[in-house]
């Protein structure tokens, strides 16, 4: 069917990042929470992360970076 199989290392770019920083504390907040429309969730979303400190943003900044370099270098892991 034309796919290929690529064996991802652990420290892949393809993992979500976010799962490991961003994605932990939402999942948290909006525990048990029920939303009757999309923009509600939207609203409890942005409400989340303008309580965040520029050290959170930041520590995205520096994962995003990474990311990027671990791309360029064919994802062999760079410290």
């Amino acid at each position: 069917m034309g796919f290929q199989c690529l064996d991802l290392t652990p420290s892949s770019p393809d993992l979500a990042l976010s799962d490991y920083h961003l994605l932990p504390g939402l999942r948290q907040q909006l525990k048990c929470r029920h939303f009757s429309c999309g923009a509600e969730a939207i609203f409890a979303l942005e409400t989340w992360l303008d309580g965040k400190s520029s050290d959170f943003f930041e520590c995205l900044k520096q994962l995003d970076q990474q990311a990027k370099s671990s791309v360029q270098l064919r994802g062999d892991c760079v410290e």
